[in-house]
């Protein structure tokens, strides 16, 4: 969720982060490289209506209210 950025240090960095129209959902894409290969995630709102996505890990602590939006 873009309204709660991750904390983590081995978080992806995305400065630009793009809300959606309800301004809570990152629609940013994440492009990063690592040691291990590169690594390409599209944003919140393609991962679920474009890749079919339905498991998404939150690490963010958001209020109920934004959850349910």
């Amino acid at each position: 969720m873009g309204k709660y950025p991750a904390a983590s240090p081995m978080s992806p960095k995305n400065e630009h982060i793009i809300f959606d129209e309800s301004g809570i959902l990152d629609n940013g894409e994440i492009r990063n490289k690592t040691i291990f290969g590169e690594q390409y995630l599209p944003g919140t709102t393609a991962l679920i209506k474009e890749w079919f996505n339905r498991h998404l890990i939150l690490r963010a602590n958001p209020r109920p209210e934004d959850l349910a939006d």
